[in-house]
């Protein structure tokens, strides 16, 4: 116990021991070990209080499964228990368990756990990504960097985890140009909306969106319009009145009277009424 408590690997607990010439032997160490990994998870789970979310953009939190339980006749691998998940923030002492219902370690089983602990490599880890998270793999052979490796490493790996969790893209920009009635279906048939820039900060989130994916040289459709009494600029066709706007200068004009649709001019992404027939490039926003 004085071994695990102070990390030894089995060999240092050999070589450790107090007791002349070696006489315990690598099966009993990793049984101690056991017991006492066992009896740590046992009174995290029994005890933890979840205090909100671990992680966040930029942080690392490892991410483990282990199963625990007594071996079947008490020798070889351990064949009974339960799969335990645990998370932990890298610096931070907040350990979260979560004991796989039904000791099922599938996608739809360890992504909601990881969800409910980690904030915004089985085959359920491989769709982290699609969940706002970066898998990195663990490499325990490599001594200068033996906890993160590539997705690729050459050692040998454990089925630990390592995530970094990074906001999900806020925005979705469409694959083909339509006009602006054609983009609100768009958007609404994958649960989003028409982009919506009602304030000066989201207005920034957009321009350097678009500029880290060096498409500012195009127009976009916004959700801005004044259909509904050809007077009044509104979000969406029921949204609120703008509050916020950008504006470029000269701006709207209502050229001809045939403009009431708001898009985005290329490369300065000011705001500027269009025609709502015209197609063009269009963004949604997802959340």
């Amino acid at each position: 116990m004085y071994g695990y408590a102070h990390h030894w690997s089995n060999a240092m607990t050999r070589e450790e021991n107090f007791v002349e010439g070696s006489c315990l032997s690598n099966e009993t160490i990793t049984d101690w070990y056991s017991y006492c990994r066992e009896a740590v998870v046992t009174y995290q789970v029994d005890k933890q209080e979840s205090k909100g979310k671990i992680g966040g953009p930029g942080k690392i939190v490892q991410i483990d499964e282990s199963k625990f339980g007594k071996r079947k006749y008490n020798k070889g691998r351990r064949v009974e228990g339960y799969w335990v998940l645990g998370m932990i923030e890298n610096g931070s002492e907040d350990l979260r368990l979560e004991v796989c219902p039904d000791n099922v370690r599938s996608a739809e089983v360890l992504i909601p756990l990881i969800k409910k602990h980690v904030a915004d490599y089985w085959k359920a880890y491989d769709c982290l990504r699609d969940h706002g998270y970066e898998h990195l793999k663990v490499n325990h052979s490599d001594p200068d960097n033996p906890f993160v490796t590539s997705d690729e490493p050459t050692g040998p790996t454990t089925v630990r985890t390592t995530v970094t969790t990074t906001p999900p893209e806020k925005f979705h920009l469409g694959t083909e140009k339509m006009n602006w009635y054609g983009t609100n279906v768009y958007c609404q048939r994958n649960n989003w909306k028409l982009l919506v820039l009602d304030s000066a900060e989201i207005q920034k989130e957009f321009e350097d969106f678009i500029k880290r994916k060096n498409l500012q040289n195009l127009n976009y459709w916004t959700a801005g319009n004044q259909l509904v009494d050809m007077k009044t600029w509104h979000w969406d066709l029921d949204g609120p009145a703008f509050n916020y706007t950008h504006w470029a200068k000269g701006q709207p004009d209502n050229y001809k009277g045939s403009q009431h649709c708001l898009q985005l001019f290329a490369n300065s992404l000011q705001w500027d009424d269009c025609n709502c027939e015209i197609h063009m490039n269009f963004a949604c926003l997802k959340y």
